[in-house]
């Protein structure tokens, strides 16, 4: 570890940032082949877009933002090969919390009185997942962490990192609390927008 960096500190916001814009990203690429296979790309309706095209962005986002971007912390060692498996850990988390949350707002928005429909809803997504679509998931996890481990070792941005403001546990804490607000905002969007429908 540098000399310089406190062992009680955490990454700032701005790499924070970085990692979370990468994996947000990185989850247009299922959304787009969602588009593309389930038709949605002729006329979406604006719930749509919002359900499965904004929603799974900003919770791959989120855990990139609190999880992943420990691939940038240049105070944590880090393999290509750990950065790998973490992106697709990221990644297929993503998946699952988004058909969970998804497959939540359908249950409350069409049958909230019947708990079972959760979980009909969920079973209903996960075999109506066309295998394009999942594929896309842990492909694209692994690629953006690779890439994102590639990227954070080249001398001038591992340079960047290793002198950006550090943060205490406290203060990450706080930011990982309001980034887990945001996306539970957009999630009661969601609901909203999927009652309109």
């Amino acid at each position: 570890m540098p000399s310089h960096v406190s062992e009680n500190t955490e990454l700032g916001l701005v790499p924070r940032l970085i990692a979370a814009t990468w994996f947000g990203v990185t989850a247009c690429i299922p959304t787009f082949f969602f588009f593309l296979q389930y038709g949605a790309r002729d006329n979406p309706d604006f719930g749509v877009l919002w359900n499965f095209g904004v929603l799974p962005v900003l919770v791959a986002a989120f855990f990139g933002f609190t999880l992943d971007s420990r691939i940038l912390d240049p105070v944590k060692s880090m393999t290509e090969w750990r950065a790998a498996l973490g992106g697709m850990s990221i990644a297929v988390l993503s998946y699952v919390v988004f058909i969970c949350w998804f497959s939540l707002n359908v249950a409350l928005s069409t049958h909230p009185s019947d708990p079972n429909f959760f979980l009909l809803a969920i079973v209903v997504m996960i075999i109506g997942s066309k295998p394009l679509v999942v594929a896309t998931v842990p492909v694209s996890g692994v690629l953006a962490g690779w890439l994102l481990c590639r990227l954070s070792c080249q001398a001038e941005f591992w340079e960047w990192l290793l002198n950006i403001p550090r943060i205490n546990l406290t203060r990450a804490n706080v930011l990982i609390a309001l980034a887990a607000f945001f996306v539970t905002l957009n999630g009661a969007i969601a609901l909203l927008l999927l009652k309109l429908i």
